[in-house]
């Protein structure tokens, strides 16, 4: 519980002290999810009605908050949906030292802190971003699957396929977590890998068979077709500044010691792995599943800072174990020793590895309290000029939901959720920002928004818009701007 609570610490801590950070407009994705949950309530269905491009998990675990908005406004279930995630952090940390709890409390401090405090959390856990949800279905999955270091029995491999088939619904990227818990199940395939196997197929097509059949062409679409034609759109990360992200470096951004780090890392690995006893189980999963998530993430066409999130959850449970059978296998070798009769060199591995550890952790969350980002909260200065009630179109649904203007109540209001993905299906190899030529479909279909829109609400670089000549023309013929405090809001001019 400790260091689940350091986690919490932290997040509070980047929520509460930090200037608008639970209210603001802190990213881009946060809006996309509220605001496709807030649309679902209204009976706008993703897939059919907007575009969305991954699997519902995100949507279904943020609807509670969606329904209480009714009553709360949207305003109130941005800071709510981020407070969520802040104890989805927590949790996290919590279950992977849950973990490995029968292997020690080096092995506990180390996983824990690892996670807890690895600087480029900050980027996936201060607001609502896949990868928390993720990693957390991962984890519950793993804990599920493990008594110890061996599987658990049949019942309780259903139910770790449950929660990596739901993690498959929240993010694709489940699928890596989930292979290898499946070949853990060898050789008694049948035996474990069946009921696993149920529960990963249970798992993610119940809760996405509901979209699926209301509009299977678009699932379809959105999240494997538009995946795999879109060209890449955060540029060219090469592999050596990917490794400095899933280091967690963040005040020094050198490839070289992202590289060094790497490689011990790598040798640590190994010499534990080549020591006795034979691996275990949970040692071969925490093996492949870091493998396999981090070489997914070199090799991946985009790469973002709070993708290191997810691979940062299983690098800490590998190194957790390593760390174990190095203490382990120490331990041992000091126990035959001279001075093995009061067994005082067996304890002093594990009680400098704590220390390590604890001094670590200490530089990480002196680290993770100094964290300071300027963040914006346009939402009063968007509410006082736009009234309740209008229809509103935004290129960014952040700034529509902080300001409580994001649902209208008049029909006939484009459903306007995702300006990025939008312009992804119609054009997935020319992503924004581009300066053209554009689809002329894309063009009309912004027009016609802004054709029906009263108010209409334009973040600072609204460049996942297609301004071509001919409708920036239009838009200043028909739009009047009101305001411009963290936003610009333009009011539809009446003739």
């Amino acid at each position: 519980m400790g260091v689940a609570l350091v986690a919490l610490i932290i997040c509070v801590d980047q929520l509460f002290a930090q200037s608008h950070a639970l209210l603001g407009i802190d990213e881009y994705d946060d809006g996309v999810y509220l605001g496709a949950a807030l649309r679902l309530v209204h009976g706008v269905i993703p897939y059919r009605d907007v575009g969305f491009p991954h699997p519902p998990g995100v949507l279904l675990l943020l609807l509670p908050l969606s329904i209480v908005s009714q009553v709360t406004g949207t305003r109130v279930s941005t800071g709510a949906a981020r407070v969520q995630t802040a104890f989805v952090a927590a949790g996290n940390v919590f279950l992977l030292a849950r973990l490995v709890r029968h292997r020690g409390m080096p092995a506990v401090l180390v996983a824990g802190f690892f996670l807890a405090v690895f600087p480029l959390a900050v980027f996936a856990d201060r607001t609502v971003m896949l990868e928390p949800y993720l990693v957390l279905f991962c984890l519950l999955g793993a804990s599920a699957l493990f008594a110890g270091d061996d599987l658990a029995d049949r019942g309780r491999l259903v139910w770790a396929g449950l929660a990596f088939g739901f993690a498959g619904a929240i993010k694709v990227w489940a699928i890596f977590p989930a292979v290898v818990a499946v070949v853990c199940c060898a050789p008694r395939l049948r035996q474990h890998g069946g009921p696993l196997l149920l529960g990963i197929v249970t798992g993610f097509v119940v809760p996405s068979l509901p979209f699926v059949l209301v509009a299977p062409g678009n699932y379809v679409r959105d999240i494997v077709t538009v995946q795999l034609e879109r060209t890449p759109s955060s540029g060219d990360i090469s592999i050596g500044h990917r490794l400095v992200y899933m280091s967690g470096i963040r005040s020094l951004p050198s490839v070289g010691l992202a590289t060094a780090i790497a490689v011990g890392f790598i040798l640590v690995v190994a010499g534990a792995f080549l020591v006795r006893p034979r691996p275990t189980r949970l040692d071969w999963f925490a093996l492949g599943t870091a493998s396999l998530t981090v070489a997914a993430m070199l090799v991946a066409p985009d790469f973002f800072p709070h993708y290191a999130y997810f691979t940062a959850a299983f690098l800490a449970l590998l190194l957790a174990v390593s760390c174990d059978r190095l203490v382990r296998a120490a331990s041992r070798r000091s126990a035959t020793g001279p001075d093995s009769a009061d067994g005082r060199s067996g304890a002093f591995a594990p009680t400098v590895v704590v220390i390590l550890v604890l001094l670590v952790a200490l530089f990480g969350v002196v680290r993770s309290f100094t964290w300071h980002e300027s963040v914006d909260d346009p939402g009063p200065a968007i509410a006082e000029v736009v009234p309740r009630g209008a229809c509103v179109v935004s290129d960014e649904p952040a700034l529509a939901i902080t300001a409580n203007r994001f649902v209208p109540d008049s029909a006939g209001c484009p459903a306007v959720v995702d300006s990025f993905f939008t312009w992804l299906v119609v054009d997935p190899t020319n992503p924004p920002p581009s300066a053209g030529p554009f689809d002329p479909g894309l063009v009309g279909a912004w027009r016609s928004w802004f054709s029906a829109a009263d108010y209409v609400i334009l973040s600072p670089n609204p460049f996942r818009i297609p301004w071509t000549p001919k409708l920036t023309s239009w838009f200043r013929n028909h739009f009047r701007q009101v305001s411009s405090d963290g936003a610009t809001v333009y009011r539809r001019v009446r003739r």
